[in-house]
């Protein structure tokens, strides 16, 4: 069945009202197929491709969801455009509408599967990938070059838009001073390799915490207590900052100790070994393949300072093993009583003054 039979059936179709019952006729039947489409994809392709091994085609089917029924009203929009009299003379309009509707469906769906892609990718990555900021990225690349289609498919010519853009980028620029550097520090962030998702880092202002996402505004940073730091990410480029997770994760601290004079130091520099080694062994967050270092570091009033160095397996286990070493040598020392001085001051009287 051609275009000319389908016209035989429609005689009404010559007269305005007619037209209109024919053009309701088409849209509606060009939607319920659409839902039909719609329930189809939802029901049987989202349960197939839940059992299949590739992942990317679920982000196929998420990226659909509600194309359908607009796609398919356009469609039938068209279809109406090209057998009905009436919408004959308009149908060169109708057409680059219909096809500059379609593109843009299309770009929807291509942005939120690369979007989806694309942090399924940073995920799975050896080393965490800002997926905010490159999806956005990938976004917005997609919403330009379909928004260019859809322009030149309505018949616009692109080149003044281009021209145009190209003589008010400096006004633009300057408008969106702030926001242009937060993007592109945020990019050369990323590029630079210097502060990586999961990374636990301080900055010289003493705000410090893992990083949990590069944005193409600001770095979020989770501190230890749970809370949220919302940082610019030009001031984050310019920033000072310590990276406790490059180049490794490990995390080499000391704890200090004060003893007595009068304490023997080799016995005291064994039991502290013993103590931090049976820590370091118990404690998961612990370096097991580092030794304990014991150093004694100079002398005071009345005490001599002593150091325990370990290592944790990261910055943030550090706390842990702080505490229960600190527990474990109280304890020894007591059990070997060895003194932990504190400090004290002689007051001597003089009795004459008192007494006159």
């Amino acid at each position: 069945m051609n275009l000319d039979s389908l016209k035989t059936i429609l005689p009404q179709a010559n007269e305005p009202l007619g037209t209109l019952i024919w053009l309701a006729v088409f849209i509606v039947s060009g939607i319920f197929l659409g839902i039909l489409a719609e329930f189809f994809i939802r029901k049987f392709v989202t349960s197939w491709v839940k059992k299949t091994t590739w992942v990317y085609d679920d982000f196929l089917v998420r990226a659909l969801k509600g194309i359908p029924v607009p796609l398919f009203a356009v469609f039938s929009f068209y279809i109406c455009s090209l057998i009905l009299p009436d919408l004959h003379a308009t149908q060169i309009i109708s057409n680059r509408i219909c096809f500059a509707i379609a593109a843009f469906l299309i770009t929807l769906a291509i942005a939120r599967f690369l979007s989806k892609l694309i942090r399924q990718l940073s995920s799975t990555a050896e080393v965490p990938l800002p997926s905010s900021l490159l999806s956005n990225l990938a976004s917005v690349v997609v919403f330009l070059i379909g928004t260019l289609v859809t322009l030149q498919t309505l018949g616009i010519s692109i080149t003044p838009i281009l021209t145009t853009l190209g003589i008010g980028g400096l006004a633009v620029a300057l408008a969106l001073q702030d926001t242009l550097a937060n993007l592109f520090s945020g990019i050369y962030i990323l590029i630079s390799k210097q502060v990586h998702i999961g990374d636990f880092i301080r900055l010289d202002t003493g705000n410090e915490g893992t990083v949990t996402d590069i944005t193409w505004r600001n770095t979020i940073i989770r501190t230890v207590q749970g809370n949220l730091i919302i940082i610019p990410n030009n001031k984050l480029s310019s920033a000072i900052i310590s990276n406790f997770s490059r180049p490794n994760r490990e995390y080499t601290f000391s704890l200090e100790f004060n003893i007595s004079y009068t304490s023997d130091l080799s016995s005291v520099e064994k039991i502290a070994f013993d103590a931090a080694k049976k820590v370091i062994t118990e404690n998961p967050g612990a370096v097991t393949s580092f030794d304990p270092i014991i150093r004694f570091l100079g002398v005071s009033n009345s005490l001599i300072t002593m150091a325990i160095i370990m290592r944790a397996s990261a910055y943030t286990n550090q706390g842990a093993l702080k505490s229960q070493c600190l527990k474990e040598i109280q304890k020894r020392f007591k059990e070997e009583n060895i003194e932990i001085p504190y400090p004290t001051q002689t007051i001597k009287l003089d009795t004459k003054v008192i007494c006159s």
